[in-house]
C-alpha cells in the first residue's frame, strides 16, 4: 500500500513538472513571436485600420495569407448588416430582375476586390522557418474608393430615371441592387449612411407609376426566333407592357435569318445568323430597331445557333431602350 502510494505521488508530481514546462514552452513561444500574430488588431489603430494576420513558408505565401484573411474578415464582418440590408431593400425588388443577380454580385465582388487592392503589409516575423505577415487596410482609402464607385452609378441611375423609359427598368434595378450592396460596405467602414439621388421607390415609379405609360405589343415573329422571341415578349412583360393579338399600340417584328459560310473543316459547319427586330407604330412607321449579326461553327446549324442564341437573347436584354416602344 505504502509502495503504491508512493507511485501515485512520484506520478503527481511528474505529471505536474511535465505540464508546467509545456505550459511554460508555449508561454515562451508566444513571447518570441509578436502578439499581432494572435491579436492582429491590438497591432492596428482600429479607428482607421482593419488588420489580418497569416502564416507560409515564406515572406510571399505569408503576405498572400495574411491579406486573404483580411479580405475573408472583411466580408464576414459585413455579412449580417449586408443580409438585413439586402433583405430589405428586396422587398421592393421586382421578380423579373432574377436573372441579374449573379452579373449584379460579380460587379459587388469587383467593386470590393477593387477596394481591398489597397492592402499593405504592416510587419512581418520569422521564427524557425515560419514567415508571419500582419496586413491592413486603410479604411478612409477602401471607403473613397466605394464612394468613386457609388458616384458613377448615382450619375447612370439619374440619367436613366430622367428618360423615365420603361425599357430602362431592369438595368436601373440592378444597378441600384450593385449601389446598395456598396452602400453597405461603405457604412461598415465609416459609420456613415450615404444618400441616394435616386431611391428605390423613384425606380419602380418607371415601372408603376401614373406618368408611366402601359403599351399594348403585338408580336408578329418568322425565321428562327424560336426562344429568342420567348426572351423578348418575357422582357416586355416583366417591364410592364401588355402582350396583345389585337389593337396594338406597337407592333414588334422580329426574324433571325441564317446564312451558310464556307468552312472548309470535316464534320463541321459555319453560319452567320442575322437577328432584325423593329418597332412599328399605328402609322405604319419604324420608331425603332435592333439588329446584330453572329457568326458561329459547329456540328450542324442548330449547333451552331444554340451558341449565338445566348447571346441574341443578352442583346435583346441589354438593347431593349432601341425600340423606342416607351
Amino acid at each position: 500500500m505504502k509502495k503504491l502510494c508512493a507511485l501515485l505521488v512520484a506520478l503527481f508530481v511528474f505529471t505536474g513538472c511535465a505540464s508546467k514546462k509545456s505550459k511554460n514552452s508555449e508561454e515562451k513561444k508566444r513571447k518570441t513571436i509578436p502578439e499581432w500574430v494572435y491579436s492582429p488588431m491590438d497591432g492596428c489603430n482600429k479607428q482607421t485600420q482593419m488588420c489580418a494576420s497569416g502564416e507560409g513558408d515564406s515572406l510571399q505565401s505569408a503576405d498572400a495569407a495574411a491579406r486573404k484573411s483580411l479580405a475573408s474578415i472583411f466580408e464576414t464582418e459585413i455579412k449580417s448588416e449586408f443580409s438585413s440590408n439586402t433583405q430589405s431593400s428586396q422587398e421592393g425588388l421586382d421578380p423579373s430582375t432574377a436573372e441579374y443577380i449573379e452579373s449584379t454580385y460579380k460587379s459587388i465582388n469587383e467593386t470590393v476586390d477593387q477596394s481591398l487592392e489597397g492592402v499593405e503589409i504592416k510587419e512581418r516575423h520569422n521564427k524557425d522557418g515560419v514567415f508571419y505577415a500582419l496586413a491592413f487596410l486603410d479604411k478612409r482609402k477602401a471607403a473613397d474608393r466605394i464612394r468613386k464607385e457609388m458616384r458613377t452609378i448615382d450619375k447612370k441611375l439619374e440619367i436613366m430615371f430622367q428618360k423615365k423609359k420603361r425599357s430602362l427598368y431592369k438595368k436601373m434595378m440592378a444597378l441600384y441592387e450593385v449601389r446598395d450592396a456598396l452602400a453597405t460596405r461603405y457604412h461598415f467602414l465609416t459609420e456613415m449612411k450615404p444618400s441616394e439621388r435616386v431611391s428605390l421607390v423613384d425606380i419602380n415609379s418607371v415601372k408603376y407609376g401614373k406618368t408611366s405609360k402601359v403599351l399594348r405589343i403585338k408580336m408578329d415573329m418568322s425565321g428562327e426566333m424560336g426562344d429568342v422571341g420567348k426572351q423578348l415578349k418575357n422582357i416586355l412583360a416583366q417591364v410592364g407592357h401588355k402582350i396583345v393579338r389585337s389593337k396594338p399600340d406597337v407592333t414588334i417584328k422580329g426574324n433571325v435569318a441564317s446564312t451558310k459560310e464556307f468552312f472548309n473543316v470535316a464534320g463541321f459547319e459555319k453560319y452567320t445568323f442575322t437577328l432584325n427586330i423593329s418597332a412599328i407604330n399605328n402609322n405604319g412607321s419604324k420608331i425603332g430597331s435592333i439588329v446584330s449579326s453572329q457568326t458561329a461553327t459547329g456540328r450542324s446549324k442548330q449547333d451552331v445557333f444554340r451558341k449565338v442564341r445566348g447571346k441574341f437573347n443578352k442583346i435583346v436584354d441589354e438593347q431593349l431602350e432601341e425600340l423606342n416602344i416607351d
